[in-house]
């Protein structure tokens, strides 16, 4: 009976053999294709900062407001409340920056590794809550300590202490 089920049994390992190979090629596909729409999203995003920083606040909505509507990146979002606090409408830039909160949140869940420096400096920014941006920038560092990270880890220090705590965590 087992030299009966022998064909079966390599037939069977040739085909895991296969789909593996096209996993990884379809990995290198994805991988591939993230690269080359990061770039153009990178240089968006850094228009749109840009645009911010020197006060064009319509022309920095016209830019973030088209991936706002297609990406749920709390990147995104955390910037759009930049500039509606830039423009004065502080109740929208909280929803924004509370709607950021809540999708880094979710990121963290499921891949601190990846997401604690971004979300990190967003505490620190508009998310206005300075002990979880501390929180994060340690978890950070204790990932990797590189100066990008001890920096990012000082300087969440230093705005909790120029703060003086959580503003959010106060009853």
């Amino acid at each position: 009976p087992v030299e009966e089920l022998t064909p079966w049994i390599d037939q069977f390992n040739a085909l895991m053999e296969r789909l593996e190979r096209a996993y990884q090629q379809l990995e290198g596909f994805n991988a591939d294709v993230a690269h080359e729409l990061r770039t153009p999203l990178a240089t968006l995003i850094g228009q749109t900062e840009v645009a911010l920083a020197r006060g064009q606040l319509d022309f920095a909505a016209a830019l973030i407001t088209p991936l706002l509507e297609t990406s749920d990146d709390p990147e995104y979002r955390a910037t759009y409340a930049e500039i509606l606090a830039a423009r004065g409408d502080r109740e929208a830039a909280l929803i924004e920056a509370e709607c950021a909160a809540a999708a880094y949140e979710l990121l963290l869940a499921r891949r601190p590794e990846a997401y604690a420096d971004h979300a990190a400096a967003f505490f620190m920014g508009i998310g206005n809550r300075p002990q979880r941006a501390v929180d994060l920038a340690t978890a950070n560092w204790t990932l990797r300590d590189t100066p990008r990270s001890r920096s990012l880890l000082a300087r969440a220090r230093r705005k909790l202490v120029v703060i003086g705590g959580d503003s959010t965590s106060q009853s």
